[in-house]
């Protein structure tokens, strides 16, 4: 409308009148002659003023919920930084979700500034700082504000970790340029703020993967004739006389077992090269499913490794439908309070929900039991194997003492005290003519290792520790 103000054909007292109305205020013309440009700056200065102050279209942010939005933002990456472990008391109560980020980017900062640094890397930290410069001072909003400080921090994230590990910064720079088309297609600021996310859930699973890739060798554990406790390692190799097994030691260093087959009393792979052959990212769910079958079968290593991989390519590949659900799913393999509650915080953040329930509770790993003294753990060690060994007979006589039903319930979570008088009766599903399903084995093997506290060195809190909660 300024524009057309010289060329109207109109006089200027009814120029004047026209934009009274349209300012809501009286504007007075002192000069006939210059009335036109008058009139035209005013309406320029008002248009100016107005700027981003639009009535909201569809798509936009009213400015209830962009209140409601920067409250929450704060309370959500005041997590990240207690995860990170920074010190929150510069930060007031009320502070704006872009203050609690710049934590998060100060942090990220100090990191790479602490290593040793190419000109070309130096060059690019230095223009991602630019970019925080430039894009604080466009944004107009604190909804606007830290979708720039999330893409900050989001690029020095993949700088470190590029930097740290060289063989995937092809695999990051790709979340970033995905980022960039996405933002160039997004209409709102929400669209921007859940890609965002899911760039940093996509970030995890990049960095997770290349800490503990799967072993190509088969994972087993392997029960002795005469011997309590099982073996568990990964087979590299075998024929009809033996195995060699490779089993990890707690410090890490493998250790190589050559075991005869005729000292085998029972050899179990849990999982299945058929099974993982059918699985498909056209059906993310398959894989978060097949990981919660093998997270029962906590006493193979490789099972172990698989159920983590696993859930990780079910988030990843349909973070909204499948994140909460896998992230949860890996707690089990957790072996320590903080694990668990990394895990918890990622579920909380790709939850589309935001459910807050997700940080309450008991943060311990669960134990599959509660530990009973020696003897009693060897007598309950004893009925589970020779339910194993199909010793029917002996076994129905153990369990009709009282001491070794609750023992038995006490021990482990991994097996029912029904589920045992079932097998000995020879009356559950496929147990008939003194077989055992291999549904009943797995369990009796899993009761059997939970109850000696069989400990499987944990993958999970490795991978997990340095790596921010999406």
């Amino acid at each position: 409308m300024a524009d057309q103000v010289p060329t109207a054909r109109r006089a200027a007292d009814d120029m004047a009148e026209i934009v009274s109305g349209i300012l809501g205020e009286t504007v007075v013309i002192n000069n006939i002659r210059n009335a036109r440009g008058d009139l035209r700056e005013r309406l320029l200065r008002s248009g100016l003023e107005g700027l981003g102050s639009q009535p909201m279209r569809s798509g936009e942010l009213s400015p209830q919920l962009a209140n409601e939005m920067a409250i929450f933002l704060g309370d959500h990456y005041r997590e990240h930084v207690r995860l990170e472990g920074i010190a929150t008391d510069q930060l007031s109560s009320n502070a704006l979700p872009a203050a609690v980020a710049t934590l998060l980017i100060d942090a990220e900062k100090a990191r790479l500034e602490q290593m040793t640094l190419t000109d070309n890397e130096t060059a690019k930290l230095q223009d991602i700082t630019r970019r925080e410069i430039a894009l604080d001072y466009l944004s107009n909003s604190p909804v606007a504000s830290m979708v720039a400080k999330q893409r900050i921090w989001i690029r020095l994230l993949v700088m470190r970790h590029g930097k740290e590990r060289p063989q995937l910064q092809g695999q990051l720079g790709q979340i970033v340029d995905q980022l960039e088309r996405q933002d160039a297609d997004a209409t709102n600021l929400i669209q921007q703020l859940r890609s965002g996310e899911l760039a940093l859930v996509k970030l995890m699973a990049v960095v997770l993967a290349v800490l503990f890739p799967l072993s190509s060798a088969l994972g087993a554990v392997v029960y002795l004739k005469g011997k309590k406790e099982p073996v568990a390692g990964f087979v590299e190799s075998s024929d009809d006389d033996s195995i060699e097994l490779r089993i990890e030691t707690p410090e890490g260093e493998p250790l190589h077992r050559r075991i005869l087959r005729t000292e085998i009393d029972l050899l179990l792979q849990p999982v299945s090269p058929s099974r993982l052959a059918q699985l498909s990212p056209e059906n993310p769910k398959a894989y978060r499913e097949y990981a919660e079958e093998l997270v029962e079968k906590a006493s193979d290593p490789e099972a172990v490794e698989t159920a983590a991989r696993l859930f990780m390519i079910a988030a990843h590949l349909d973070p909204q439908k499948e994140g909460r659900s896998a992230l949860l799913g890996m707690t089990p393999l957790m072996t320590d309070a903080q694990g668990v509650k990394r895990l918890r915080a990622m579920a909380y953040l790709t939850d589309p929900n935001h459910d807050a329930a997700l940080l309450e509770g008991n943060l311990q790993a669960t134990a599959s039991g509660t530990p009973l003294d020696e003897s009693m753990r060897d007598e309950v060690i004893n009925v589970l194997q020779m339910l194993r060994k199909g010793e029917r007979a002996d076994a129905r006589q153990q369990l009709q003492r009282d001491e070794i039903q609750a023992a038995l319930q006490q021990g482990t979570s991994k097996i029912t005290l029904q589920d045992c008088l079932a097998l000995v009766q020879g009356n559950c599903p496929g147990c008939e003519q003194g077989k055992i399903p291999p549904y009943m084995m797995q369990k009796l093997v899993a009761a059997d290792s939970a109850t000696m506290g069989l400990l499987h060195r944990s993958i999970v809190p490795q991978a997990a520790a340095g790596v921010v909660a999406r």
